[in-house]
Formats: C-alpha cells, sequence, structure tokens
C-alpha cells in the first residue's frame, strides 16, 4: 500500500513518505485577523531543521517550529496519510544534534625558526550562520473514529490545539478553514486537492488560547512509512532567496539524497584565513552548478555519540516531586533538579521550555524582573501569583513538555547509532522537486572537523595544506583568496546515488582545480623570485633572506620572526656600509 506523509516545517516546509511518484503538498496558513481588509502572507521561512527516525515500519518526523509574531495568527495545516501519532517533541534534541554536528573549519599554524625550534597555534571556527512516543495523559494519540467533517477531532497536544479532519471534497475543507478564520494563500485548493482524492486525514493546529509564542516546542508526527522526504513545492509561498534546508537523519548507516544531486565541495573555494567564513555562500554557488539548484552537501556523517544525551536529559528530572510543594518549594525543587541556577540572585534555566512554564503557572509580578523573582523565596510566598498557583497542573505540563520528550529523545539516540546532517541553500524558484533520502551504509563517514594546516618556513612562502591534500602557495598581500579572477568551480564533484546500482558522476572539476593549483602556485613562485636588477620581486630576497613582504599578517607567535627580519635588514645596510 502506498504511504506518504506532507506536513510542513517550521512555517511552510513540508515533509513526504511516500514512494518516489507520489507528490503532496502542505502549508502555514496564517490565522486570519478579526479586522476587515487584505490579510497577505506574513511567513518568511529563511530556515527549516527537521529530523527523520526509523523505526521499523514507522517514520518519525521531528519538525523544529519557529515563528515570530502575534501566537494568535500562528494556524498550521498537515496532509497526513492517515490518523497519526502527534506528540510534543523535545527542543534540547535539535539544540543538542545541531551542536554536535555541525561543521568545523580548522586553521593550524606552524611557524618554522631557523634555529630548528617551531611553534604551533589551531583556531577553530563555524563557517557560516549556525544555530541546534506518547506525552502525558496520552496527548495526541491518533483515533480511528473520525470520519468527515462533522465529527472533526480536537485534542491538545503541548501548548498546540490539534483538529483533525477527513474531508469527502477539497470545497469542504476549503470552507472549513475558511469558516474557522485560516488565511488560505493563493492556488490553496489547487495544491490541497490532490491529498482530498488521495483520502488525507488533515491536522490543523494552533497555538492554545493564552500560550506565547515562547512556549511553541516541536512537534513529532509517527506515521507508518519508511522514506523520508522533503516537498518543497509549496514552500516556494513563503520561502526566501537561499533558504537553507537542513535535514537530520537518524538511523543504522549514511543517509543519502535519492533524487537531488550529492555535492561535494571544492576546498579551494573556502577562505581557510579567515575560518571559512564563507561556507554558505559556496555551499550555495556549489548547489548552484547542479544547473538546477537541486543538491544536497554533507556537513557530518558519523556516530550519533558525538551528541550529548545529558543535554537532551536527566534522570533526575521529575514530576513527582514536586508533589506537595508550594511555588517557592517548586523553584527550590527545580534546582535540586539542576534546570535552574538561581545562585546570583536571578534565576537562569538550562531547558528552553521551563521558562515559559513558569511564566503560564506563576507569572511574576507586573514591574518586577521576572528571573530575580523566581531566585527569591520570600518574594514569591508573599506574592498573588503563588496564592493561585496550581502545583498538580504544572507538573502535569512539566512531564508533558520537558520529561516524556526528553526521556524518548534519549532513547531515540541510544537505540540508533548513526546520524547524518544535510543541507542545502534553495531559493522559491528552484523548488520544483521533492527531494527524498534513502540509506546507503557503505558509503565513507564525513567528519564534522576540516583542518587546513598553514606552515610558515624559516625562509621562503608560506605554504597551505589543504584537508583535500592540495598545496597552495599563500596569497600575497594585495592578492584575494585564492585568485577570485579565475573561473574556478564551487563544486569539486557532483554526483546522484541512487537507491540500487553504481553512483553516477554527474560532473567532476578535479583535474581543472588541480590545474588551477598549479598555476596559481608558479605565478606565485615566479613572483617571490629575485629580479634581474638584483632586488626581490616578491617575498624571497635575493640573498635567500627571510620572506618579509610589507602587508603579511602577522599572528602572534609570528613577532620574534618579524624582530628577526628587521635585524637581518638592519645588519644587511651596516655591512654594506663597512663594505
Amino acid at each position: 500500500m502506498k504511504t506518504w506523509l506532507i506536513l510542513t516545517l517550521t512555517l511552510g516546509v513540508a515533509l513526504l513518505s511516500a514512494p518516489a511518484e507520489t507528490r503532496a503538498c502542505g502549508g502555514t496558513f496564517c490565522d486570519r485577523p478579526a479586522s476587515p481588509g487584505p490579510t497577505p502572507m506574513t511567513v518568511d521561512q529563511s530556515g527549516e531543521n527537521v529530523l527523520f527516525v526509523a523505526d521499523g515500519e514507522y517514520m518519525e518526523a521531528h519538525v523544529q517550529i519557529r515563528y515570530q509574531g502575534d501566537p494568535e495568527r500562528l494556524a498550521w495545516l498537515i496532509p497526513l496519510p492517515a490518523e497519526p501519532e502527534i506528540t510534543v517533541g523535545s527542543e534540547p534534541l535539535f539544540r543538542a544534534l545541531l551542536e554536535a554536528s555541525r561543521p568545523i573549519f580548522g586553521l593550524r599554524t606552524t611557524v618554522m625558526h631557523c634555529d630548528g625550534s617551531e611553534d604551533t597555534r589551531e583556531d577553530q571556527g563555524c563557517g557560516g550562520s549556525f544555530d541546534d512516543l506518547d506525552t502525558a495523559g496520552g496527548a495526541g494519540q491518533a483515533s480511528a473514529e473520525s470520519e468527515g467533517m462533522d465529527d472533526a477531532i480536537g485534542r491538545t497536544v503541548g501548548s498546540f490545539e490539534v483538529t483533525l479532519l477527513e474531508p469527502t471534497g477539497v470545497d469542504e475543507l476549503v470552507g472549513w478553514l475558511d469558516e474557522n478564520a485560516f488565511d488560505l494563500p493563493e492556488r490553496s485548493a489547487e495544491l490541497l486537492e490532490p491529498y482530498v482524492r488521495q483520502g488525507a486525514v488533515f491536522a490543523a493546529l494552533r497555538l492554545r488560547p493564552g500560550a506565547g509564542v515562547q512556549e511553541i516546542h516541536p512537534v513529532v508526527f509517527r506515521y507508518r512509512g519508511t522514506r523520508p522526504a522533503i516537498p518543497l513545492q509549496l514552500t516556494a509561498v513563503a520561502a526566501t532567496t537561499d533558504m537553507r534546508v537542513r535535514v537530520l537523519i537518524l538511523g543504522e548507516g549514511r543517509a543519502v539524497p535519492s533524487n537531488f544531486r550529492h555535492v561535494e565541495l571544492n576546498q579551494l573555494r573556502l577562505h581557510w584565513p579567515s575560518l571559512v567564513t564563507n561556507y554558505e555562500s559556496v555551499v550555495s554557488r556549489a548547489v548552484d552548478e547542479t544547473g538546477d539548484g537541486l543538491g544536497f552537501v554533507t556537513e557530518y556523517a558519523g556516530n550519533s555519540a558525538v551528541v550529548d544525551r545529558g543535554r537532551v536529559f536527566d534522570d533526575a528530572w521529575n514530576a513527582e516531586a514536586f508533589a506537595g510543594l508550594g511555588a517557592a518549594g517548586v523553584l527550590a525543587e527545580l534546582q535540586a533538579q539542576g534546570l535552574a541556577d538561581c545562585s546570583s540572585g536571578a534565576c537562569s534555566f538550562s531547558h528552553p521550555l521551563l521558562l515559559p512554564l513558569l511564566q503560564r503557572h506563576l507569572p511574576a509580578p507586573q514591574a518586577q524582573d521576572e528571573r530575580r523573582f523566581y531566585a527569591c523565596a520570600e518574594c514569591i510566598e508573599d506574592s498573588s501569583p503563588a496564592t493561585d498557583f496550581d502545583t498538580e497542573a504544572f507538573a502535569e505540563d512539566y512531564q508533558a513538555r520537558i520529561v516524556t520528550p526528553g526521556a524518548q529523545a534519549r532513547a531515540l539516540l541510544e537505540r540508533h547509532p548513526y546520524l547524518t546532517r544535510m543541507m542545502t541553500l534553495i531559493s522559491p524558484e528552484e523548488m520544483t522537486v521533492d527531494p527524498v533520502f534513502h540509506l546507503q551504509s557503505e558509503l565513507p563517514d564525513v567528519d564534522r572537523e576540516r583542518w587546513a594546516e598553514r606552515v610558515v618556513p624559516c625562509m621562503g612562502k608560506a605554504t597551505f595544506h589543504l584537508p583535500d591534500g592540495r598545496q597552495l602557495l599563500e596569497p600575497g598581500p594585495f592578492e584575494p583568496w585564492p585568485g577570485t579572477d579565475r573561473p574556478l568551480p564551487y563544486a569539486e564533484r557532483i554526483e546522484m546515488l541512487p537507491e540500487r546500482g553504481q553512483p553516477h558522476l554527474v560532473s567532476s572539476a578535479s583535474a581543472r582545480i588541480d590545474a588551477a593549483v598549479a598555476e596559481l602556485n608558479a605565478e606565485r613562485s615566479q613572483a617571490a623570485a629575485p629580479t634581474n636588477d638584483g632586488s626581490a620581486g616578491g617575498s624571497i630576497a635575493d640573498d635567500g633572506g627571510l620572506d618579509c613582504a610589507v602587508g603579511r599578517r602577522l599572528g602572534g607567535q609570528n613577532f620574534w620572526l618579524a624582530l628577526s627580519c628587521l635585524w637581518l635588514f638592519y645588519r644587511r645596510g651596516a655591512l654594506r656600509r663597512l663594505g
């Protein structure tokens, strides 16, 4: 039986589980304001994160939701193949995954002194911009009893109210959305109609009344299926140019794109002297070299043990410990469980949803600093919010939004030994195909750390040793890296990785890059050679002196090299005068 899933990522990216020929759409529909007048789409998608976890015959799609604006206007419509299990996800899981797998670029500088000694310094940076199952009480459990719009089922999943719909026609669905103040983008009926024909169940999500945007948490959709994919076609409605889409997949081996191309970057294009601050620019241009912008780069592929489980869940988290405690006692217990630190007179919280929970159940008095309020037991006990504080309700929310998602997230990491992280930058006009992913366990791991080495010899020009094994003489003081006046490619290798058969090489620029490196090195060597008048034409002096080119950027470890260089010039002048 064909299965498919389409659900929006943060503010509009959709997810799909289906055979490759199956296509679907989904999106975020802003809640229509009460006042009349035009209501343009205000969703501005600039980046999305989604985690797929394969669990036997089931797939879990963990969606990190980000939204800024009026919480009453956030509305989310998701077509699903059948009534799903929808539960609260773990924000710390996303943070830990993103932190542990983000690419790190390092530059190791070794200065070789003329006395035979050497100094080494290591610098690291992150290229570009980087960010990171049932709930208690059965929240989000699927029901098999809903049939048709008249039997729409409503339930609560953490901060969200969820309604499941089974329309018999697209007009029926659009009518319900309009009646319930969903602000539909253009072509909504056209885009939704195929899913209605396939018998989709639609999940309509809104924030609970009174919930603020700070209470938004990831949502988990569990459904029957084994093939994760991300349909991007509807996302073009709200996407920005070069929207970042990041896919995390936990499984038994490395995951790769099935119908998008896999792209390997030309490391010569990465700006190693600045610790690769141009990373995302290179990714964007490399993906564009596919011809249609449909490609992913792999940022990490390896053991999931790199993720710090302690950041995801701690056994000390226990909702039952709040039984019988008043408001001040709950704050003290949160400190004992390691989620709050109020030792400085103002509380800080290690879980992103804890402060929103306190704001909901124990709001600080107006005009009072809430973090200092939570750190003061006497202030809490004397406040009116403490009188109305419902410990049982707080403990229930604490269990549903912090304890249970955290425990389940840690269990996922323990069950699935391999983590793959892929990324692309894609613009609305390029969102014409829905990427599908599959496992290819025989492929090698991809380390998240990439190191280049800069070797500064006693005499001569410094050399960069890139991670791919290539060596490049350091550019001159007024020369861009690495000679951007040349038509060097941004992608070294572009290939298709089908589920069956051998990888298909689409293009390889290795020979072209090798030739460019040889040409660059020859030009720089010639520029450093002595001129006919006996003066140095570059940075190597006529008598084999130290490299002292004006404009060289000297680190702290090169101070003595510079001082030696000045002393050499001084001695030269003194000897010539004596002669």
